[in-house]
This record gives structure tokens, C-alpha cells and sequence, in this order.
């Protein structure tokens, strides 16, 4: 009969002490994770974080190779790099000089330059007359068709000289004798006659294309080839065109 009316009051006792010993545990628990002290991060662990590549993938430019450059953050910016990448407009004492023309026969070249000895026995240069229009004339007193035109060429010649204009004959004759004879048989005085031999007369002659004569060429004050043909064709406009 007494364990019976003990076995009640011990259950009770047994649940109190179970229900103490898991507040206990609790407080426990609470303490150690709320109040205890951590342990610090050893050193050896930072270097080891600090010596992991990061995440980022940076991309190397190859040996030579130019580095990209980042898009602009602001259009402020995306303004800033677009004028650093226009080429600027050069000055004009940075712009390249004008190219000169070819030197040939052709109109717009550059006229051959070239020393013949005159029939008063002194040495002529072309390029001696630049900043004059020279009207250069190829012929021969054995050439039927040349003395038919060296008068009317003489004559245009005649209203131009006191304006500056150079008439320069270069005489193809196989001798000066004939060609000095038949200049002062006509009159045709005041020109600069030039024969130097029959070789450097003929050289000059297919440096400038000459094929058959007469043969007229107008170079202007610049020393280029205004005009090329028979002398027949030549007017007083196209001399006054480069006046």
C-alpha cells in the first residue's frame, strides 16, 4: 500500500529533475554561443585568403598589343574619348607641299630645261627666262613648211615682246651658216636663234616630242607646257591667258 501512494509523489520528483536539468542545458547553450569568447582568425589563414586569385578574370593584352580602353562611364566622358579619337585637321603650314608636275612635252608638265649655244656664240639655259613666257620653236630653213609659218610666228611674237614675251628658235640645220643666212635674208631679227650641232639640237628636239617641224611650244612664267603644236594654231589668246 505505501508504494502505491509513494509511486505518484516519486514521478514527480523524477519529471522536476528532468525539467531542471533541460532548463540547465539551455542556459548553457545560450551562454557558450551568446557570452564565449571566439577564437581569432590565425594569421597563416589571412595570407592564405589574401594570396587567392580573385574571382574577376582580367584579360592580358598580347606582347605589342595595344590595351583596350574601358567604356566611359558617363556620356560626359563617352564625349571626351570620341574627341581624343578624331584626327585633328592639320594647319596649313602642316599640310604637305603641292607635288610638282612631271617634266614632258605634255601640256601641264614641266618643260625640259636645256643649253644650246646661240648664233652669237653664247650659251642659252631655259630655265634662265622663267617668269617670261618663252614661245619655243623648232625649224629649219630647209623645212618648206617652216618658212611659210616663221612669218606669221615672227609677227605674233612682235606684239608681244615688250610685254616679256621670249621667242626662242632652236635651228634643226645641218650647219649654223644656213641657219644664220636664212634669218638675216628675212629680217627675222630680235629672236634668240640657237644652234649648237646637229646632235644637241636634235636631242633637245625629242625631248620635247618633236617628230616633224615646225613644232611651236608656249611654256608660261612657271615653266610649264601650256601649249604643243604647229605654230599655224597658236593665237594671241592663248598668250594673253597666262599674261
Amino acid at each position: 500500500m505505501s508504494n502505491r501512494r509513494n509511486s505518484p509523489t516519486s514521478r514527480r520528483r523524477l519529471v522536476a529533475v528532468v525539467v531542471v536539468a533541460g532548463i540547465a542545458a539551455v542556459c548553457l547553450l545560450v551562454y557558450v554561443f551568446a557570452f564565449a569568447p571566439r577564437a581569432p582568425i590565425r594569421p597563416t589563414v589571412v595570407a592564405e585568403l589574401a594570396a587567392q586569385p580573385s574571382t574577376v578574370e582580367t584579360a592580358t593584352p598580347a606582347p605589342g598589343a595595344a590595351a583596350e580602353v574601358p567604356a566611359a562611364a558617363t556620356p560626359e566622358a563617352a564625349a571626351s574619348t570620341a574627341d581624343a579619337a578624331q584626327t585633328p585637321i592639320s594647319s596649313p603650314a602642316e599640310r604637305p607641299a603641292a607635288v610638282e608636275p612631271p617634266i614632258g612635252y605634255a601640256r601641264g608638265s614641266r618643260a625640259p630645261d636645256f643649253t644650246l649655244r646661240s648664233l652669237g656664240g653664247e650659251p642659252v639655259t631655259l630655265s634662265n627666262f622663267r617668269g617670261h613666257i618663252v614661245v619655243l620653236d623648232f625649224w629649219a630653213s630647209w623645212c618648206g613648211p617652216c618658212r611659210t609659218s616663221m612669218p606669221n610666228l615672227h609677227a605674233l611674237w612682235e606684239g608681244y615682246r615688250d610685254r616679256g614675251v621670249i621667242l626662242i628658235g632652236v635651228s634643226l640645220d645641218r650647219s649654223e651658216t644656213d641657219a644664220r643666212a636664212y634669218l638675216q635674208a628675212n629680217s627675222f631679227g630680235g629672236m634668240i636663234a640657237l644652234w649648237d650641232s646637229v646632235a644637241a639640237s636634235q636631242a633637245v628636239a625629242r625631248a620635247y616630242g618633236v617628230i616633224g617641224i615646225p613644232r611651236t611650244i608656249v611654256i608660261d612664267a612657271d615653266g610649264i607646257v601650256r601649249f604643243a603644236g604647229h605654230p599655224a594654231t597658236l593665237s594671241g589668246t592663248l598668250i594673253d591667258l597666262y599674261l
